[in-house]
């Protein structure tokens, strides 16, 4: 169960927001929301569990699948994080729910006094501790699922969070599109027309410009309610082009 804080400062049924995925996992997994998977295969066999697991019952756990084969003991990856009204509620800082619908409740409640926090530029921060550039970028060093037998190739981002800026108005777009590795260092996104990510992708493409990508992988469980955001998540800068090459850069 979740443990129960009372007073003003409660956020959820804690006394503040997670700091990053890992604490997220934790406060999940002492729900009974998470199974663990140890030696799943990125290749069909993650896609294969999670649907097992997604259909065998309403409210189905999130998997945390780890020591994955051929890569570092200790690189992990998360399956249907926010799947479940409990766990969306854990991540959104949402009292615990009894029912799914109190989720959607909760949510209209605080919305009625949300005021956007104004954002701060820094130097430096927990998400800048490493960086790679140019040639070192290899995003395959992650355990990239290939989920489905006829998907085109292995999705790196289908929890993102793609920020784009637009170029004539100068507002700032966040929005949620397929990210697909090419190979080691090119990443292609897939925008349904009529998005704004696609208006803004076109308002480049027009004067002749590549278009500026931001990618926050594993945003949705972490980037909304964590103060701090640790190495987990990862940021993938694009440029897009008309055709390939699509870097990651």
């Amino acid at each position: 169960m979740l443990e129960k804080t009372q007073g003003p400062r409660a956020f959820n049924a804690y006394d503040r927001p997670h700091d990053d995925v890992r604490e997220f996992i934790a406060r999940a997994e002492r729900a009974g929301e998470i199974v663990r998977i140890k030696g799943a295969d990125w290749k069909l066999e993650m896609g294969t569990l999670a649907e097992i697991v997604n259909h065998s019952r309403p409210e189905s756990p999130a998997i945390l699948f780890e020591e994955v084969p051929g890569y570092p003991k200790g690189m992990r990856l998360l399956s249907g994080a926010t799947n479940s009204s409990k766990r969306l509620a854990i991540a959104l800082g949402l009292p615990v729910p009894d029912h799914p619908l109190d989720v959607v409740r909760a949510y209209r409640e605080r919305m009625k006094s949300h005021r956007p926090i104004p954002p701060k530029t820094v130097a430096k921060g927990p998400v800048l501790e490493n960086v790679d550039r140019d040639g070192d970028v290899d995003v395959l060093k992650f355990p990239v699922p290939f989920l489905h037998e006829h998907d085109g190739g292995r999705y790196i981002g289908t929890d993102d969070l793609v920020i784009m800026r637009d170029p004539e108005a100068d507002w700032v777009n966040g929005g949620t599109y397929r990210a697909m590795v090419q190979d080691k260092n090119h990443v292609s996104l897939w925008i349904s027309p009529g998005k704004h990510g696609r208006q803004i992708r076109e308002k480049y493409f027009r004067a002749g410009k590549p278009c500026p990508v931001l990618d926050l992988l594993r945003a949705r469980s972490a980037a909304v309610p964590c103060r701090r955001q640790r190495t987990q998540i990862r940021l993938v800068r694009i440029r897009l082009c008309r055709r390939p090459p699509r870097r990651a850069v």
